[in-house]
């Protein structure tokens, strides 16, 4: 994924030295930057990808900020190449959110495979899987059943809304 120099990577372990967060929120891993200076942001956005949000402040007396993320595989690579840049401090945490994320079903085949997609139906293997976005995987044969009665509950409301006119 990262084709980065020594002068950018260098640069990034500075600035997450300083600002980043390295978490497992919402069952994901993720790498957080908030700043109230958007440039900076910007280009880790043209490093790295990930998404970029304005947030509003809740008093009159903050200003507004932006906060930049990358989650899931991504995050991870992220932290692994950055590692060794990192102060103690930062090892650590980034050491104990690997750690949880190791852990965690379904996020690598070989560190902690799960057994069947979310619904329980099919079986978690690398030929019904696909990536969905943010690092994670879905379930293609759920997917495939959702389009399906998606299509099918439009063509009867279609179908209800033609009936009545």
């Amino acid at each position: 994924m990262l084709n980065l120099s020594q002068i950018e990577l260098g640069w990034i372990a500075g600035f997450f030295e300083g600002e980043a967060s390295f978490l497992n929120t919402n069952e994901r891993l993720s790498v957080q930057v908030a700043q109230v200076q958007l440039e900076p942001l910007t280009r880790l956005m043209k490093l790295l990808g990930g998404s970029l949000y304005h947030c509003k402040r809740h008093k009159a007396h903050q200003n507004d900020y932006f906060r930049w993320h990358i989650r899931g595989d991504h995050a991870e690579e992220l932290m692994r190449i950055i590692y060794s840049l990192m102060s103690p401090k930062r090892q650590k945490q980034i050491e104990r959110v690997l750690a949880w994320y190791k852990t965690r079903p379904g996020s690598h085949f070989e560190k902690n495979p799960r057994k069947t997609c979310l619904s329980k139906r099919h079986a978690w293997i690398p030929e019904n899987i696909e990536p969905a976005g943010n690092g994670r995987k879905r379930c293609k044969l759920c997917q495939r059943e959702y389009f399906r009665n998606y299509i099918k509950s439009k063509r009867s409301f279609l179908a209800e809304s033609i009936n009545q006119n």
